[in-house]
């Protein structure tokens, strides 16, 4: 890409004449060998062009614009279009390039008669937004937004598609229409969507510090119920305009930019109702979403930049142009400044979590979490009341559906609550420590987060599976973020490493003080010491429903059951990896219970993941009690199977395909004893003529074939093993919720894998020959002429089957789980 590259100049005349000759019909080529090819062609220029543009020359732009201006005529829609989307591909924003095309940029943006067209703003939103991020990185020289601020507002709300904001037609005027495809797929043209977050990243990057005479929004403190809400927001909306009427008065750009934004905001607001669903909800989500996300990037930026972990971009030469050569970076945003856009944006949000929209619900709910790693103690308060509120809700079952979802989405946030060096907290100057309001925040999360994760327990409920498939994802939130250890208890059963307790072994003492450390663990502690708890209720709760649930149809059942059976297994892969050994030796007792109850047939795929989960967490012990079990209930002591139904059967062969699916080296010691099921499963099969118990023993087959021979990640844990076996963990295991492994270390992902060894391989060969043996002989007896009966057939495909899909382990599944042979 060339970045480091710096003294590098391209020249543009070349990639210009390339462009203009694979897109218009007298200068193209006659023919592509294909479409596909074509469009793949013009997209790749158009790539390479993008990367090359920042070594143009400073002196291009007014060369751009000359050579693009014959072909500039709205009256030629093809040709002017093309010729935009060329020109905005190949303008240069770095340095005082800019003070040659803006003003020509802006002409032809807002004078050539286009007006609506999501297509045509989004084009030069994109130039606007590069120009703003380069100015931010220091890049390009500072650029006086304050004028074209109005026209980006009057844009975006176009853009919105908001009632009466804009004309239903795609054609405007009798010469303009929309960019044909070949433009549409090779150059940066957006769609309203995207468009919308351009604009939403053009206002957080050229947002101004407050003026110094505004005072910040106060903190909410926590509120008791609505009543305590409505009265804050109508205290914040009066402040708001009073600040607006100061800004009129003072007339400062900064004060004028403020003032346009919470204008902007305060029509978007209505259109997030839940009440006012249209086609405009996609838009409005992208906005919102952008507006909090591009804050949280900046705000991230400016601190990494403050600690000198991010240097800023060299100051730039003076320009010619109409724009001043600025300094090496933008006025980085201050706690007020932060704290003022997060009180403008949360009546939004909050409004839109209960949209009707799935995609505005969705995009609402992504904005708070980046809002409340700006501002815990505004965010979480409101959120914690609304989530309890929903969880609560009998007659609003909507309100559920949005309080689980919104939980998902809150919960690693709330665990994340020590200060990390690493990833520096914002509105925190270097070194400083967290106001007293987020503070308090910070520390009441965890003790909330047990209320909610008490109510959210009663969603896994199989005759609601939307609520059931959101409280597995809140789950999986918290199994990400913490393990299910409480203080004092080993998280693994792996040696110790060696330290002490005392030892501050994930840094994350650096910025809080011995009453704050205090503070902010005593909550934790105490959601600590309660998660094994939740985990026993969750893991009975889940089993306890498998009673209810239905049976999924052939080839996996409808779309709706697949999504909840990957899921189901997501969640329990996470749950059993994230057990503490204690926890894990009681819970797996719950699961082996299930393994007598062949009524429970139809849901053998829920029992075998939490079976497979379990292997994979804890190989050995979970090995070492499983499969006893299973041998107990399906051999005799003189090798032969016991006299069981076929529903039996079937039961117990499909969990124990299951349980062996990533035992690894820890079958070793039991291959004997599967080698002597598996033949006895087909020889009961093929006398009986029991197709279903042969089927079964070949994914017992193909499953074991796969353990021992395949590399596969090991560890789901969410703490890699250098910290999960320090004491420290142990005994503050809160400390590293929420844990991010360091981008720039060596040992940062630290992703333990299982890869087969000799011993393995050579059990797998001996499997191989068991079953190539019983298919050959199937073979030579159909050859000697003796009469072979269908299911032997079948079964000796199913042996060949499963030697091929389980010894390579590359060749792809097909769909034979759920469809005959």
């Amino acid at each position: 890409r060339g970045k480091h590259l710096t003294g590098l100049q391209l020249p543009w005349r070349p990639l210009w004449r390339l462009l203009l000759a694979h897109h218009l019909p007298v200068d193209g080529p006659t023919s592509f060998s294909s479409r596909s090819a074509s469009r793949a062609h013009r997209t790749e220029l158009a790539r390479a062009a993008a990367q090359c543009r920042r070594h143009f020359p400073e002196a291009a732009a007014a060369e751009l614009l000359s050579e693009a201006a014959p072909l500039l005529c709205p009256h030629d829609p093809d040709r002017f279009l093309l010729a935009a989307a060329a020109l905005v591909l190949l303008l240069p924003s770095h340095g005082g390039s800019a003070g040659a095309w803006l003003p020509h940029v802006l002409q032809l943006w807002l004078e050539q008669g286009v007006e609506g067209s999501a297509q045509y703003d989004g084009l030069w939103l994109g130039l606007l937004a590069r120009l703003a991020k380069d100015e931010f990185y220091g890049l390009a020289h500072r650029v006086e937004w304050t004028p074209l601020l109005p026209t980006v507002h009057s844009r975006c709300l176009r853009l919105l598609r908001l009632p009466g904001g804009h004309e239903p037609s795609p054609q405007l005027r009798p010469g303009m229409v929309r960019p044909s495809w070949e433009i549409l797929s090779a150059f940066e043209v957006h769609s309203g969507s995207e468009a919308a977050r351009l604009v939403a990243r053009l206002l957080v990057l050229t947002l101004p510090p407050i003026p110094a005479g505004e005072t910040a929004p106060a903190a909410p403190g926590f509120f008791h119920d609505e009543t305590e809400a409505a009265s804050w927001r109508e205290a914040q909306l009066a402040s708001a305009a009073d600040e607006e009427a100061a800004a009129a008065d003072a007339g400062t750009a900064g004060a004028a930019a403020w003032l346009q934004l919470r204008q902007l905001l305060r029509c978007v607001e209505p259109y997030c109702h839940p009440s006012n669903a249209g086609n405009w909800c996609n838009e409005v989500g992208y906005f919102v979403q952008g507006m909090a996300q591009f804050s949280w990037w900046r705000v991230l930026v400016e601190a990494r930049r403050a600690e000198g972990a991010l240097p800023p971009g060299a100051a730039p030469p003076p320009s010619a142009g109409p724009l001043a050569p600025p300094p090496a970076t933008s006025p980085p945003l201050g706690t007020r400044d932060v704290w003022a856009l997060c009180t403008a944006l949360e009546p939004l949000l909050t409004q839109a979590r209960y949209s009707k929209s799935g995609l505005l619900a969705k995009c609402a709910d992504s904005a708070c979490k980046y809002l409340t790693r700006l501002a815990p103690a505004l965010l979480f308060p409101i959120l914690e009341q609304g989530v309890a509120e929903g969880l609560l809700a009998v007659t609003a079952v909507h309100q559920t559906s949005v309080a689980l979802a919104s939980l998902a989405t809150l919960t690693p946030v709330v665990l994340g609550i020590w200060p990390d060096p690493r990833l520096p907290v914002p509105l925190l100057p270097p070194g400083g420590i967290p106001s007293a309001p987020t503070l308090a925040a910070l520390a009441d999360g965890p003790r909330a987060a047990r209320s909610l994760l008490e109510l959210m327990l009663p969603g896994l409920d199989a005759n609601d599976p939307r609520k059931m498939m959101l409280s597995l994802h809140a789950i999986d939130q918290l199994l990400l973020a913490a393990p299910m250890c409480a203080p004092g208890s080993p998280m693994t059963d792996e040696p110790r490493a060696p330290g002490g307790i005392a030892e501050d072994v994930f840094g994350r003492g650096a910025r809080v003080d011995a009453d704050a450390e205090a503070e902010l663990g005593s909550g934790a502690a105490m959601l600590a010491a309660w998660l094994p708890d939740f985990a026993r209720e969750a893991l009975r709760r889940m089993l306890d429903m498998l009673e209810h649930q239905e049976r999924v149809a052939k080839g996996g059942g409808s779309f709706a059951q697949r999504v909840m059976m990957v899921q189901w297994r997501a969640t329990a892969a996470l749950f059993w990896a994230q057990l503490s050994p204690p926890l894990f030796d009681e819970l797996l007792g719950s699961v082996l219970a299930l393994l007598p109850r062949s009524s429970l047939i139809h849901a053998s795929k829920h029992v075998g993941a939490h079976l497979a989960a379990a292997v994979l967490a804890r190989p050995e012990p979970a090995i070492r009690r499983t499969l006893p079990a299973f041998f107990s209930l399906l051999l005799c002591p003189r090798g032969k199977l016991r006299a069981l139904s076929e529903g039996e059967l079937v039961w117990l062969l499909k969990l124990l395909a299951q349980a062996v699916r990533c035992g690894g080296p820890a079958l070793l010691p039991h291959v004997p004893n599967l080698r002597a099921l598996l033949s006895a499963v087909a020889a009961h099969a093929s006398e009986a003529g029991l197709r279903k118990v042969g089927k079964a023993g070949y994914k017992v087959q193909r499953r074991l074939l796969q353990s021992l021979v395949s590399t596969y990640p090991s560890d789901l844990r969410s703490l890699p093993r250098r910290l999960r076996t320090h004491p420290a963990a142990a005994a503050r295991p809160w400390e590293g919720w929420g844990w991010v492994p360091l981008a720039g270390e060596d040992s940062s992902l630290e992703i333990e894998w299982h890869v087969p060894n000799s011993a393995q391989a050579e059990a797998a060969a001996e499997i191989v020959s068991d079953a190539l043996g019983r298919a050959e002989g199937v073979c030579v007896r159909a050859e000697q002429g003796e009469l072979v009966s269908e299911v032997d057939v079948r079964a000796a495909l199913l042996d060949v089957r499963a030697v091929a899909k389980g010894a390579m382990p590359w060749v792809a599944d097909g769909r034979e789980e759920g469809e005959g042979v």
